[in-house]
């Protein structure tokens, strides 16, 4: 059975008294390598500036997004400063670049571009990789499409419509050795079961998985 790298939890980093204690290999070079890593890079001014811009703007549109509470998909009029509270954080965005940065994936998927904010911090990193990002919302895509080109990461392709049947799609097309995998969106456990499914026979003992704010909700575990 194929093992994913899991990253969502840090039991035996947080429980080590140092890290020399640390078993595993893979925890280990991560705490050393990514976690202790306290430099800053290029990219990260340029993307909390658009954080910024973002913040101050009150333009809505329309989008759609799943909603954890009905369990489906809903179509409503956002504005711009409140989607962009809901985008990763600086710090998560640091953390994403410094993985890309250190293991270096040569095919990497994302599931919920939204407004670019982590599909930026990760292309950053990656410019000499295949890059797919999937957005279920039109204009979100839209904004997406933009703005990921104005930072100079034209390998990045934005895939627009429904996750499932795109993803399906390309991984039959591209058959690829997918190295890195990052849920942006939780679409819901069926969805993101269906997403798994699809995604794990193309995945190997060194993709890394990560899942955005998987304690957010009982579902989410």
């Amino acid at each position: 059975m194929k093992k994913n790298k899991p990253l969502s939890k840090w039991k035996y980093y947080w429980k080590a008294l140092t890290k020399y204690k640390i078993d595993s290999p893979f925890i280990y070079d991560f705490l050393e390598n990514i976690l202790e890593d306290d430099r800053d890079f290029y990219a990260f001014d340029e993307i909390e500036e658009l954080r910024v811009d973002f913040l101050s703007d009150d333009r809505s549109f329309k989008t759609t997004s799943y909603n954890i509470d009905s369990q489906r998909f809903e179509t409503t009029e956002q504005r711009f400063d409140d989607l962009t509270l809901d985008e990763i954080t600086y710090h998560q965005g640091e953390l994403l670049f410094k993985i890309i940065n250190h293991y270096q994936p040569k095919y990497l998927i994302e599931i919920g571009t939204s407004l670019s904010f982590s599909t930026l911090y990760q292309a950053a990193p990656a410019e000499t990789s295949t890059f797919k990002t999937f957005e279920i919302c039109p204009n979100k895509a839209a904004v997406a499409e933009q703005l990921i080109p104005a930072f100079g990461f034209e390998k990045v392709q934005v895939v627009e419509g429904v996750v499932e049947e795109n993803l399906a799609i390309i991984l039959k097309k591209e058959n690829p050795k997918v190295d890195y995998i990052f849920f942006n969106d939780f679409h819901g456990k069926e969805l993101t079961q269906a997403y798994l499914d699809l995604l794990l026979p193309y995945t190997h003992n060194d993709t890394i998985m990560i899942v955005k704010n998987i304690h957010k909700t009982l579902e989410q575990e």
